[in-house]
């Protein structure tokens, strides 16, 4: 199974202690679930080739960058977050947004056996 992944990263946070937390995350969540992960860049691919697509914030201040790529996005918003560089509250705030604007969305946030068994869920729902 084929997980795309769009990562939201604030500048107001060091890029590589991100990265590197990510990176420790994502191994975890793979083992459980099972899926292969890849980093996209551009929100233009993120749909394309793929059991799921997954916006990963990263960091708290972030919720620019969403709006910033919006238009390439769709529902349902899938936002993976952890517990590391305010994620899961920028998360809550792109949640926030999209149910005042009545846009689906789910912030997927738990411990990572949770998370890994939501994706294995989500990917089984969407076939």
């Amino acid at each position: 199974m084929k997980v795309k992944i769009f990562p939201l990263t604030s500048s107001l946070h060091n890029y590589e202690a991100v990265k590197s937390e990510t990176e420790e995350f994502l191994s975890d969540i793979k083992k459980i679930s099972g899926c292969e992960f890849e980093i996209i860049q551009d929100a233009k691919e993120f749909y394309e080739d793929c059991d799921l697509s997954l916006i990963l914030v990263r960091t708290g201040g972030s919720e620019g960058i969403f709006l910033k790529n919006i238009e390439n996005l769709h529902e349902p918003y899938y936002l993976l977050t952890y517990g590391f560089s305010n994620s899961l509250a920028a998360s809550l705030e792109i949640l926030t947004y999209l149910n005042l604007n009545n846009l689906k969305g789910e912030v997927i946030h738990g411990s990572n056996e949770y998370v890994g068994n939501r994706i294995k869920e989500l990917i089984e729902e969407k076939k």
